[in-house]
C-alpha cells in the first residue's frame, strides 16, 4: 500500500523502493 502511495506522490521514490525490494530479495533467502 505504501508503495503505491509513494508511486503518486513523487515517481523516484517508487522507482527506489522497488530496486530495494528486489536487491533485498536477491539477498535474503525468502
Amino acid at each position: 500500500m505504501e508503495l503505491w502511495f509513494t508511486e503518486k506522490q513523487t515517481p523516484g521514490l517508487g522507482i527506489s523502493c522497488k530496486v530495494l525490494q528486489t536487491l533485498h530479495r536477491e539477498l535474503t533467502p525468502f
